[in-house]
């Protein structure tokens, strides 16, 4: 409905106007009567005017006020807040208009000495006023609905990197190739809803597994969003269960994280068009990714752009390749940094100017591609040119930008942990306007929180001037729970620590009616300044938990008893406060904690292996304080489970250092051992200790320390029955690349020949520079067989470093 037709609606509303009629009726017949009937005198003094007419204005702004004002939740009039109808805003100011100009007429009959009558139009166009705009803008936002559901709802189906010429199926019914640009309406006509799972999806004899064993399935799913029929907005839409299958030039693809959807719906009278990103690959795209990663091996990880250009020719594959392979090997490290080097131009930064040049572009190009991450070449960027940027220009910038929202803007942030680090990222926005925040934003918060960490790190005895301006401003723009807030506790800094505890943290949760005071931990809710306040990793929060610990210590054993995060056996990180002093030794919060823990960390209704890990995790995070004792008295009071480890990055015991680990997996071997008093073979708990001894065993000899690898070269040389056995797994480890160059170096200059073999096939799979020394020893080696396996590896590592880098060419 548009301003035409919102006064047209005015004009013919009968009922309206025949209350309008019905009030000056009934008070001209007060008028006429004698009672009423004013009499005969001066007319009122200039003074009584001026007093009359303040007044009539004074009322005129307030009614106007209170008519104009009603606000939605984002703290906007609704009329002009984005989820209102566009048609709403113009019919906002014509109401505001007509009523401005009843006020003026009013304040002219004041003047005129009519103050009663001015009072009194004031009264009926008030009424009138109220009644068409709760009435009037709520027609009008019905009438937008409506045309809004007889609008189509587009949706947009890419795959990733913006490959083109994809075909698509979606419950088995062939809907285009990419891109596809269709309509909800359309598209969900077409795809029928799966009651079950396609039997393809479950059956692992058609999933493609990678090199190292890793099984993907071919099919990749995801969840859109169908439009709603409903205007209510208290009511979540119908979920449409979609299974994509993607195929490029006719070769199968499987799925890979990343797939995401969003919009695709028709929500608070507005149309969100529909987005489906499909993150798939094809097979050869793992073997060429790590063909390119052995390439930079094999050149010292000095890289030169022909390697670069193939290397973001399959988009972050590759960069997401390397910064996973660079856990386990630091030296992938110059890799990334080069690679952000070179597609930046850093090696001309040299000054101030030049690298704030830089951060600008890269400011830029995040908003033209609508997102940034702090884990991606623009971020490594960043921190590159950091020694070289201006701090208080920098400091400038954010302080400005928070200060130019008059209100809390709103937020496409997120924030989470990788590599034991926070970092930030924006997520690309349904919309762009002055109040949310944009990429760039987010690029200039990853410059400011790096920059507090390097200024910390030369002096943390006070605060930098970071703490000392972007604190309190983001503090000031908004100090309810949320990513702005969460950005000012990362920074920290006085104004944070005090913020925090001047709070109330004695109160109960229960004591609290509104949310903004109470901390959701899983399923167990505490106190969220007192929860804050024992997160300070500052001398301050120091002293508040030393002078607390009774309190810290009831929402611990809380978080412990009601917390869901403890069902696997990662260690929640609600709980790291109790860590920040364990130097301290005994008299740490962990120390004192660990009974209390140990007591309510039940194994209900976890399995028995988790009350193990759960427990373990615990004690790792402890390290160097944990003794290996504390983690055997923990196997055996569960001892009667089969306790599954592994040597993946993700397992708990894998957490502890290599020479730690050695000696806490010796201890649990021995532990293992202590056989039941019925030791006879046919116990179900001899039986699972045996397995789990067995178990400690092979994973000591794998661990990466000396220690071990001199007990693996013992293991196999020992004259044993088993001797065929152990090679046979030696074999294994060894095409799996499970052994260290610890055990590497031992192998290659082993006595058997048999054992030095086994060196070959790790260098094969990496083959660092280290790695590539022992196999020149082994080019001499005084054994046939080992030497011509040597010569060919050789032979094929001098090949793949000359051959053309493999750039991604299956576009059609």
């Amino acid at each position: 409905m548009n301003v035409v037709h919102f006064v047209q609606y005015l004009l013919l509303r009968v009922d309206l106007w025949l209350a309008i009629a019905l009030i000056v009726f009934l008070m001209w017949l007060a008028r006429r009567s004698r009672r009423w009937q004013p009499r005969a005198g001066r007319s009122p003094s200039l003074a009584a005017r001026i007093a009359e007419t303040t007044a009539i204005a004074g009322i005129g702004v307030a009614l106007l006020t209170l008519l104009m004002t009603y606000r939605c939740y984002d703290g906007m009039p609704y009329a002009l807040s984005d989820e209102a109808p566009a048609s709403a805003g113009a019919e906002y100011w014509t109401v505001l208009a007509i009523w401005s100009a009843i006020v003026a007429a009013g304040l002219l009959l004041s003047w005129s000495g009519r103050g009663g009558l001015a009072c009194a139009v004031l009264t009926v166009f008030f009424c009138a006023a109220g009644y068409a705009v709760n009435d009037g803008l709520v027609l009008g936002y019905k009438n937008h609905v409506e045309a809004i559901r007889a609008t189509p709802v587009p949706i947009e189906i890419t795959l990733n990197d913006g490959i083109r010429g994809a075909d698509v199926w979606f419950n088995g019914i062939y809907v285009g190739k990419t891109p596809i640009r269709t309509t909800a309406d359309e598209l969900f006509k077409k795809v029928p809803v799966l009651k079950e799972q396609p039997a393809e999806w479950t059956d692992h004899k058609k999933c493609y597994y990678n090199r190292h064993g890793n099984g993907h399935r071919p099919l990749g799913w995801v969840h859109l969003r169908p439009p709603t029929k409903v205007i209510s907005e208290d009511m979540d839409p119908e979920y449409h269960e979609i299974f994509a299958r993607v195929e490029l030039n006719g070769q199968r693809m499987y799925a890979a994280s990343g797939t995401w959807s969003e919009g695709g719906s028709r929500m608070f009278g507005q149309i969100r068009p529909g987005h489906v990103r499909l993150a798939m690959m094809l097979p050869n795209w793992d073997d060429e990714t790590e063909l390119l990663i052995q390439c930079a091996r094999l050149a010292d990880y000095q890289v030169d752009q022909d390697w670069i250009d193939a290397a973001e020719s399959y988009g972050d594959r590759v960069w997401e390749a390397v910064r996973r392979e660079s856990e386990d090997e630091p030296a992938l490290d110059r890799v990334l940094d080069a690679w952000a080097t070179q597609r930046y131009g850093l090696a001309g930064v040299r000054g101030p100017d030049s690298a704030w040049d830089t951060f600008e572009h890269i400011a830029a190009e995040a908003d033209k591609q609508r997102g940034y991450s702090t884990d991606s070449p623009p971020g490594r960027a960043i921190e590159l040119i950091l020694p070289y940027l201006d701090a208080e220009r920098l400091v400038d910038r954010a302080a400005k930008r928070i200060t130019s929202f008059r209100t809390p803007p709103a937020t496409s942030a997120a924030y989470g942990e990788r590599g034991g680090q926070r970092f930030f990222m924006t997520l690309p926005p349904h919309a762009w306007d002055s109040l949310r925040l944009v990429p760039r934003d987010a690029v200039l918060a990853h410059a400011i929180w790096k920059l507090d960490e390097r200024l910390d790190q030369q002096d943390n005895t006070r605060d930098n001037p970071i703490e000392q301006r972007i604190t309190p401003a983001l503090l000031r723009l908004d100090a309810r729970p949320g990513n702005l807030f969460t950005m000012a506790g990362i920074l920290g800094g006085r104004e944070y620590e005090q913020f925090v505890l001047r709070h109330n943290w004695r109160a109960k949760p229960s004591d609290w009616s509104d949310f903004e005071n109470v901390e959701r931990v899983g399923s167990a809710e505490v106190n969220r300044w007192r929860y804050l306040a024992a997160h300070l990793d500052s001398p301050a929060g120091r002293a508040f938990r030393r002078k607390n610990v009774g309190p810290v210590f009831e929402m611990s054993e809380q978080i412990v008893r009601d917390s869901r995060d403890f069902g696997s056996s990662r260690f929640p990180d609600s709980l790291d406060y109790l860590f920040f002093d364990v130097a301290d030794g005994p008299g740490s919060l962990a120390e004192r904690f660990w009974p209390s823990f140990d007591r309510l960390a039940t194994n209900e209704p976890h399995s028995l292996n988790e009350a193990v890990a759960i427990r373990w995790n615990y004690l790792v995070r402890m390290q160097p304080r944990c003794t290996p004792e504390r983690f055997a008295e923990v196997y055996r009071r569960y001892g009667d489970c089969r306790v599954i480890q592994g040597n993946s990055r993700n397992s708990v015991l894998a957490r502890l250092e290599p020479e730690l680990r050695f000696e806490v997996l010796t201890a649990l071997v021995v532990a293992a051992e202590e056989l039941p008093e019925k030791n006879n073979p046919g116990n179900r708990e001899f039986q699972l200790r045996k397995a789990n001894a067995d178990d400690f065993v092979q994973l000591r000899l794998q661990v990466p320390c000396e220690q071990a690898a001199d007990e693996m070269l013992a293991w196999l040389t020992e004259n044993s029955k088993q001797h065929k056995e152990r090679m046979s797994q030696a074999e294994r480890m060894s095409k799996g690349d499970q052994l260290s160059d610890h055990h590497l170096r031992r192998l290659a200059k082993a006595k058997d020949a048999e054992l030095r073999r086994l060196a070959i096939e790790p260098i094969r799979l990496r083959p660092t520079s280290e790695r590539r020394a022992m196999l020149r020893d082994l080019l001499a080696d005084k054994n046939t067989d080992v030497r011509a396996e040597a010569v060919k590896l050789n032979a094929e590592l001098e090949e793949l470093a000359a051959r053309t880098l493999p750039a991604r060419s299956d576009q059609p």
